[in-house]
């Protein structure tokens, strides 16, 4: 089987199960049925994002930072999300590992996210939000606004995380180059 089809399967089961809870969650009743589906959810969620950082090399990075002291991790974080280089020449080299690691994660994760996925799950989200606001359910009702503004800007979200992390390979790679 193709990632692709691999991937809309995913979704499509992610999509469903979540659609079961929901309305569960909306008809005001509980069963261990829906438990099990939440179960199921959260087990597929987190095959897939194994499965994305297998792709993308996040593993060997993850090994590699591990060996790392703390305040050297924290500083090859902060240069990647800045999209920056790192003060300490040293670190440049594994400041590209970690950007160019990072950059592939993310864009498995855009490629293999549909667009029509993310703006089903919004205006779903954005539906279930008015329907508990209605019926005077606020916090589950205001975390479904917040669910819906998370599916509709995650896109966004990586493209700004991709530009950053090629950022922070160009800055380094000179660095790495004045050595």
């Amino acid at each position: 089987m193709s990632d692709s089809l691999r991937m809309t399967f995913l979704n499509f089961i992610f999509a469903f199960l979540a659609f079961q809870v929901v309305v569960t969650v909306l008809e005001g009743s509980w069963s261990p049925r829906v438990g099990g589906g939440g179960l199921l959810v959260a087990a597929i969620v987190t095959a897939f994002a194994r499965w994305q950082q297998a792709k993308s090399g996040w593993d060997e990075w993850y090994r590699t930072a591990k060996t790392l002291p703390w305040r050297d991790r924290w500083q090859l974080y902060r240069a990647t999300a800045r999209g920056r280089a790192v003060s300490d020449p040293r670190l440049a080299p594994l400041a590209v590992q970690r950007a160019d690691r990072l950059s592939a994660l993310l864009k498995v994760g855009q490629r293999l996210n549909p667009r029509w996925l993310q703006v089903g799950s919004t205006v779903l989200f954005l539906v279930i939000g008015s329907v508990l606001l209605l019926r005077r359910e606020w916090v589950l009702g205001g975390i479904s606004f917040v669910l819906a503004l998370m599916s509709a800007f995650t896109s966004a979200l990586h493209q700004r995380g991709v530009r950053r992390a090629q950022r922070c390979i160009e800055a380094n790679r000179r660095l790495v180059n004045l050595k």
